[in-house]
């Protein structure tokens, strides 16, 4: 028995001598597996590589082999014996062969750490290579349009919905629609650029609805009543709210639509709401609609040469659906037993046209009929937000919806809606004009 035993041990020992002659230095064994050895205790990065082993180095010799199943039938059963397989599966099985990089055609299964560190910056169609979220969070579009269908980040939705916030007004303390002074701009000519979002400025950039300026001069209706002077402050009333308006134009560029004004800011604040004085007609009468009087024909004309001298090729002219026509025998909207209305309409190029009933309360009130609202057939968001910008008690202004066969609407200035003779001499003038880059 001893000397079965001396046999036995002597030969393990010639086998010991033998695998770690063969096997112990990392020169040979890279001979053997044709990668290089990371000599660490663990999964490398080099794991997912045909032929790549891990050495370990317990008793002088590798420890653990991770190749693929082919390299690993390659191998002689002496070799063989030099490895545990406890930690060995084939390309498709489930085993913990662990990678940490994706390839293609490589079926191993891989750890999530091996997905979260392999990382893309881009997003492309047909790419099925599994990102990170900080990939995805990365991948940024600046425009939300249809069929669009890749992932944005909230700030591309957030510019798409610009239009939306920047007719809000901005908040100040306990009030809205105060507005803030953008005279600078105006000035500086940055207004445009920041309305269309060129030359660095993002769409919109510090623009609000109730924001305001100073046009460097006063605007007065012609022979003005009593001497009245007009506004050289302007308010933005709404943004792009005319976009799609017209039948001949679209309007779809950027643009403001402005009103006389400062904002919300009362008449001690040198907020006054119009340019000037006149009645609509000499005559209480509304023959001939709105296009028929004397506001249209010659008042608010000489209020666009102003605007132009001021504005020159930023004022645009907008195609406006305005009545033309009036029948005294046909009873109005506006109730009380009152007859006369407009009975049509037409589009016409306007630089400036005074606003509809809807434009400033959101609904009629004593229009006379459906032509008289048009085109203007939404409230504007400076009225919607503010009713001092409405109305600060610095005037009562015409619009140019009729009332009955002798009467224009108007918006009072106590806050109520109102009505007037059109040969009224106190009516002050409030249009709506556009100006864009």
């Amino acid at each position: 028995m001893i000397g079965l035993k001396n046999i036995l041990t002597n030969f393990w020992q010639v086998i010991k001598l033998w695998t770690e002659a063969n096997f112990a230095k990392l020169e040979d064994f890279q001979e053997l597996a044709g990668q290089s050895v990371d000599q660490t205790f663990g999964p490398t990065s080099t794991h997912a590589q045909s032929g790549t082993a891990v050495a370990q180095a317990i008793d002088g010799r590798p420890k653990v082999f991770n190749g693929l199943k082919a390299d690993w039938d390659e191998l002689t059963l002496e070799q063989k014996t030099a490895y545990d397989m406890a930690n060995f599966s084939d390309d498709e099985g489930g085993g913990e062969y662990v990678v940490d990089i994706v390839q293609d055609d490589n079926l191993n299964p891989v750890t999530s750490n091996a997905v979260f560190n392999y990382k893309t910056e881009t997003i492309e169609n047909n790419n099925n290579i599994p990102v990170t979220s900080s990939a995805v969070f990365n991948y940024k579009i600046d425009s939300v349009t249809k069929g669009n269908k890749a992932p944005v980040t909230s700030n591309a939705v957030f510019s798409r919905f610009n239009v939306c916030s920047h007719n809000v007004p901005r908040f100040y303390a306990s009030t809205v629609g105060e507005g803030k002074d953008i005279t600078e701009y105006f000035n500086d000519g940055s207004l445009y650029s920041r309305l269309n979002g060129t030359d660095g400025y993002q769409l919109f950039e510090d623009i609000y609805v109730g924001d305001f300026f100073d046009m460097g001069r006063t605007v007065t209706i012609t022979d003005s009543t009593n001497g009245a002077i007009g506004s050289r402050w302007v308010t933005v009333a709404g943004i792009d709210t005319l976009a799609g308006n017209g039948d001949t134009v679209d309007m779809w560029y950027h643009h403001l639509v402005l009103v006389p004004g400062k904002g919300g800011l009362g008449a001690n604040e040198g907020s006054v709401q119009h340019f000037g004085q006149h009645s609509m007609n000499s005559t209480d009468t509304t023959v001939g609609g709105y296009v028929g009087s004397w506001m249209y024909t010659t008042g608010l004309s000489s209020i666009n040469t102003q605007l132009e001298s001021i504005f020159g090729d930023h004022l645009k002219s907008t195609r406006e659906l305005l009545t033309n026509d009036m029948n005294a025998n046909l009873s109005s909207m506006a109730g009380l037993g009152w007859t006369g209305c407009a009975t049509n309409w037409a589009w016409y190029d306007c630089k400036s046209v005074l606003m509809s009933e809807v434009e400033v309360y959101g609904s009629t009130v004593f229009s006379s009929s459906a032509f008289d609202t048009g085109n203007a057939n939404q409230q504007l968001p400076l009225f919607r937000f503010s009713t001092r910008a409405q109305n600060n008690r610095t005037a009562w202004y015409w619009l140019k919806s009729l009332a009955s066969s002798s009467d224009f609407c108007c918006s009072s200035g106590y806050g109520d809606s109102g009505y007037g003779g059109a040969s009224s001499s106190g009516g002050y003038v409030r249009p709506r004009f556009v100006i864009a880059a």
